[in-house]
């Protein structure tokens, strides 16, 4: 068999991307950026949108760290201004911002960082591509995850082993990444846990989006939280606390249970009101406790949740409410997050700097989720509930080549329905 081989320099094996460098200009993802970060200098030969936009592209097309920066991706794409890896770098640091120092009891130092410019581009990318609304009545998720690495500054975190790493806290609606803040490894979810959450809740509704409900783990078991949200008047549901005896000890105050279906399993359900002197400075406050119980090895098994809500939902949708975060919302988010948007690839050796990497490629995932849904309602081939991965094989790996100012696609699928040369 004889090969021939043909160089075409202007033949780009990654076509999809064209389409999602079209959306993005279409909905102004450069100017909103631009007027975010602000204008460099005139003798930049790059803007903050070229060189944001270059790492969300090759995120989208399946780089997994700045040194995958490549200019084969957009090999004949017109009017495209592709930076190197390294300026790339350069200018991800220059966003960077100091950590607020807070200092234990025990003198231990916990820095923490709100990079509150950054934040707000990306609550304007979802508030800009519609995954958002400028409306009331949104339900937070709000929790932590350990990204296990070896940088310069990381701490030992409180997995099994004492790993070094990170510990970024994330709060989501409707499983969208909405403030992102940057956490060393030895700072628990519980540290400063009121502060981080005032700042998320203040920052949304400068944006005019309004929580009414909040929703986290028992690492956010806390008293003043949960004052702050009720006096607020947003309705929570926190896991009590993951002490047994301290859920078994409010079960005894429940007088009525009924059974019901969670899942597959019959479990028994009931709740109590008491009074919240023991979490509250209110000595006339008082809770909800809605407790599950279930028989696993021969012994019962109590699992409380914690809510506002003393009289309008019925325990089993208290109980369905809750359960939702332990799929879509948190822990499936951050799973993507870490394996397709790159947390678990931190480039920088610094908190302050990875936290920047962090909230651009959620700004990727954004974007990302946006094309995904939308492509998926008029071609059969892209499809809304599958990872980057599926997205990339279908979507993005066609060949394809511009010729004068129309972009050729050599494949048997049909994208002709997204119309990109007609524009």
């Amino acid at each position: 068999m004889k090969i021939k081989l043909v160089k075409n320099k202007q033949l780009n094996p990654f076509g999809g991307i064209n389409f999602i460098i079209k959306e993005m200009n279409d909905k102004g993802i450069s100017s909103m950026i631009n007027n975010n970060l602000g204008k460099r200098i005139k003798q930049s030969k790059y803007q903050y949108s070229d060189v944001l936009g270059s790492w969300i592209l090759n995120c989208i097309c399946g780089a997994k760290r700045i040194e995958d920066v490549q200019k084969k991706y957009f090999r004949g794409i017109p009017n495209i201004n592709q930076p190197s890896s390294d300026r790339v770098a350069q200018i991800f640091r220059s966003l960077a911002c100091k950590s607020k120092l807070a200092i234990s009891d025990s003198k231990i130092i916990h820095p923490i960082n709100f990079n509150l410019k950054l934040n707000n581009l990306l609550i304007d990318s979802a508030l800009k591509l519609k995954l958002l609304e400028k409306k009331s009545g949104y339900l937070l998720d709000y929790d932590n995850t350990v990204i296990i690495n070896k940088k310069f500054d990381s701490k030992k975190t409180y997995l099994e082993g004492a790993p070094r790493g990170y510990q970024p806290g994330c709060g989501f609606i409707n499983s969208i990444p909405v403030f992102i803040e940057g956490r060393n490894g030895n700072t628990p979810s519980l540290y400063h846990t009121l502060e981080s959450i005032k700042t998320c809740i203040n920052f949304l509704d400068n944006k005019n989006i309004t929580v009414s409900e909040f929703r986290a783990d028992a690492a956010f078991h806390n008293g003043k939280l949960m004052e702050y949200l009720d006096s607020n008047g947003i309705t929570f549901y926190i896991r009590d606390s993951n002490k047994a005896s301290s859920v078994r000890r409010k079960a005894k105050y429940i007088k009525n249970w009924h059974t019901i279906k969670n899942g597959n399993q019959l479990i028994e359900i009931g709740s109590a009101i008491q009074k919240a002197a023991h979490l509250t400075d209110e000595k006339n406050k008082s809770y909800r406790f809605v407790v599950t119980k279930k028989i696993s090895k021969n012994r019962e098994v109590f699992r409380g949740i914690l809510t506002n809500d003393l009289y309008e939902k019925s325990d089993k949708e208290i109980l369905e409410i809750y359960n939702e975060r332990a799929g879509r919302p948190c822990e499936e988010r951050f799973k993507i997050l870490k394996n397709d948007f790159c947390w678990n690839k931190l480039p920088f050796s610094f908190m302050e700097e990875n936290t920047v990497f962090m909230i651009i490629s959620a700004m990727a995932y954004i974007i990302y989720r946006h094309c995904k849904i939308k492509f998926s309602k008029v071609l059969d081939f892209v499809k809304p509930n599958k990872r980057l991965k599926h997205f990339i094989h279908e979507f993005i790996l066609i060949s394809s080549e511009w010729i004068g100012d129309r972009l050729i696609l050599h494949t048997d699928k049909n994208f002709n329905l997204l119309n990109l040369n007609d524009t």
